[in-house]
């Protein structure tokens, strides 16, 4: 009874499913049969929206044969299986290893696994494509996040050293950089990877909880933003029986997401409604404006007509 009593109030929380990733976590197999990576991860100059964003993974050459198919993509760990979809990524796979690192698959043609399903590192589990909002040739973008939050480069997390395509560092001629320039710091070249511990897996102090960087958050709609915390929660075979056996630091610090989370949607809302407002507002300007000039060149016409001469 205590164990039911304690998951329905998480599930009224709406915490999240996040375990401690050990310092120690095993390595990751290359996802994508190229090891070509064409795109590195780190911060790039948009040359549409004129401002610096961060690019969450790294791009792998993963291109469709001569008959239109995608390659097969593996699993990069042991995990479960999570499936999602959104405008930017397209299709969608998600592992979630048993130390909480998630693996993320982007732009895919389909999956090959369901969720719920249980993989091992260097299954197939997916076929590549170009779907969402792939700007570039059909690839493979893939994202790694430790402890289920913390997006790091995933070259860091390889077993085997990735191969670099020429112009990897860069997009559209401006370097990829390590830090945002917009925030006033001195940024060199392509981010190096992490320091790692003597095991090659990146070390992870957890002593506390912290909450999330809402950065992570830029590049989503509300609903890619809410339907991605249900997935991990509820897309996850095991979140009911692990969140029956979880301390309270953990649950501190999904506590924590979840106000930073609800904090983001209603800062993105009141955002958005400015934005209309704004835009109303010109309108009404020039809507008025014409309807002046319109009424004046009618005043300008009944007045030549009624002078004499005319």
């Amino acid at each position: 009874m205590r164990i039911g009593t304690r998951i329905a109030a998480l599930v009224w929380l709406g915490v999240s499913f996040f375990m401690a990733s050990p310092a120690g976590a095993a390595c990751l197999t290359t996802p994508a049969p190229s090891n070509v990576i064409t795109s590195t991860y780190g911060w790039r100059f948009h040359p549409v929206f004129k401002r610096w964003r961060l690019h969450r993974g790294a791009d792998f050459r993963a291109q469709l044969d001569s008959q239109g198919v995608g390659v097969p993509l593996v699993a990069a760990e042991d995990g479960v299986v999570q499936l999602a979809s959104s405008a930017s990524g397209g299709n969608e796979l998600r592992i979630v290893g048993a130390d909480g690192t998630i693996a993320r698959y982007l732009h895919l043609t389909r999956a090959t696994v369901r969720p719920g399903d249980q993989v091992s590192a260097g299954q197939n589990v997916a076929i590549s494509g170009g779907t969402g909002e792939a700007s570039a040739a059909p690839h493979l973008h893939f994202e790694v996040y430790e402890n289920g939050k913390h997006d790091v480069n995933p070259e860091s997390m390889l077993c085997t050293a990735a191969t670099h395509k020429s112009g990897a560092d860069q997009v559209s001629g401006f370097p990829i950089l390590a830090c945002n320039p917009d925030g006033g710091q001195s940024c060199s070249g392509s981010p190096p990877p992490p320091a790692t511990t003597s095991g090659g897996s990146v070390a992870v102090d957890s002593s506390a909880p912290t909450a999330p960087t809402t950065g992570a958050w830029d590049d989503m709609s509300t609903i890619e933003l809410i339907t991605s915390e249900v997935y991990k929660r509820f897309g996850n075979a095991d979140w009911y029986k692990e969140t029956a056996e979880r301390p309270s630091k953990p649950l501190l610090q999904d506590y924590q997401h979840m106000v930073a989370l609800s904090n983001y949607i209603e800062l993105r809302r009141r955002e958005t409604a400015e934005r209309i407002e704004q835009l109303w507002a010109a309108k009404v300007a020039r809507d008025t404006k014409r309807e002046m000039r319109d009424r004046l060149d009618r005043q300008r016409a009944v007045a030549n007509r009624s002078t004499p001469g005319t």
